[in-house]
């Protein structure tokens, strides 16, 4: 899976890229997914955050969920 718009940490770690994808789907999609990996794509630019790319153990379609989130960040952006 790729997610666009998912703000990256000061320190480029794939743990906490991990973990900012898990608490997103587990606040605004009632699911809690088995990431394996997480790897940003692309170069770093200072205004815009990179594209992740989110290993999963299972299939989650679950992204016009993320279009209805209450936070207008995600809604938006992710």
């Amino acid at each position: 899976m790729v997610v666009s718009g998912l703000p990256e940490p000061i320190a480029s770690d794939a743990e906490e890229d991990a973990a900012l994808f898990a608490k997103i789907c587990e606040e605004h999609l009632c699911c809690k997914p088995a990431v394996l990996k997480c790897v940003r794509l692309g170069k770093q630019l200072h205004d815009k955050p990179r594209r992740l790319r989110v290993y999963l153990r299972n299939e989650t379609a679950a992204a016009r969920h993320l279009r209805k989130s209450n936070d207008p960040m995600i809604a938006q952006e992710v």
